[in-house]
């Protein structure tokens, strides 16, 4: 029997056994979530890779590569939130007003393969028992809502009596990541129906590598981001006087001095002030 041959019917055992250590459901997502004011001087976007579900951990693991300039937000800031049938028009900050809404925004640690100013690759992990209700899971990048500073701004604003509604601006993109249906007795059941009805083919697909990113090179991480990145960001160095080098490598030298993380909002009259996060 050939090498390729074996490997085949290993998989196939592997996955009819439900062998919950070696078969990992997974959802290919591939998907950019980019600032939205990106332009060749401040450019940032955060690249989903894919989402595993770890059953014998219950832990739901969401892989992403995220560069930009080296105030790029930390992804351990970033959080998902559910929505319901008949929520799909409800707003980033009326979740954040709506108290009875706290519980549906769902937080988790970013475990870190690269995590230097301007580039952050690696996961976030999950209770994966959190995503157990049906309804659209959707992803935000750095959300702004778990920025202590910015909770306290809010808080003081609503003390005094001041309008909030306009102070957040979803700098970034709301990604649905999946959507748990109706009927599924427990969490298992329901994200590898959600990963399936997801899936291109609609097929629950499975990962044996340890990860997304364990063969990474520079030249890959070039291949995946240059759909994603204008060439005048890549080469704005270049230029006599030019910016900073945007795309940050651990052997080309690159200056990894941290700077503050911002955040762009709106003051009570309309005005966008950029405000460094503690």
């Amino acid at each position: 029997m050939n090498l390729q041959r074996l490997h085949g019917v290993v998989a196939k055992k592997t996955f009819s056994d439900d062998n919950v250590l070696g078969a990992i459901p997974t959802l290919r997502l591939n998907q950019a979530c980019p600032w939205r004011m990106n332009k060749a001087t401040y450019w940032f976007v955060c690249l989903l890779v894919e989402v595993r579900y770890y059953r014998e951990d219950n832990e739901l693991r969401l892989y992403l590569d995220a560069r930009g300039e080296r105030d790029l937000r930390n992804p351990g800031s970033s959080s998902v939130r559910r929505q319901s049938k008949g929520d799909e028009k409800e707003s980033t900050t009326a979740i954040l007003r709506n108290s009875s809404k706290t519980e549906e925004v769902i937080t988790g640690e970013f475990v870190p393969q690269v995590s230097v100013p301007g580039h952050y690759k690696g996961y976030l992990s999950f209770d994966a028992g959190l995503f157990t209700k049906p309804g659209t899971y959707i992803f935000q990048f750095a959300d702004p809502r778990r920025n202590a500073s910015i909770r306290r701004i809010m808080a003081a604003m609503e003390a005094w009596g001041r309008p909030t509604e306009s102070l957040l601006l979803q700098d970034y993109p709301d990604i649905p990541l999946f959507e748990v249906p109706e009927g599924c007795e427990n969490a298992r059941s329901g994200l590898e129906e959600a990963f399936a009805k997801t899936s291109e083919g609609g097929t629950l697909d499975y990962s044996m590598a340890e990860s997304p990113f364990a063969n990474d090179t520079d030249a890959i991480e070039q291949s995946r981001f240059a759909p994603l990145v204008d060439e005048a960001v890549l080469k704005r160095h270049e230029a006599p006087g030019g910016k900073r080098k945007w795309w940050v490598s651990s052997d080309d030298g690159s200056d990894t001095t941290p700077e503050p993380q911002r955040l762009l909002v709106c003051d009570p009259v309309g005005n966008r002030v950029m405000l460094n996060l503690k």
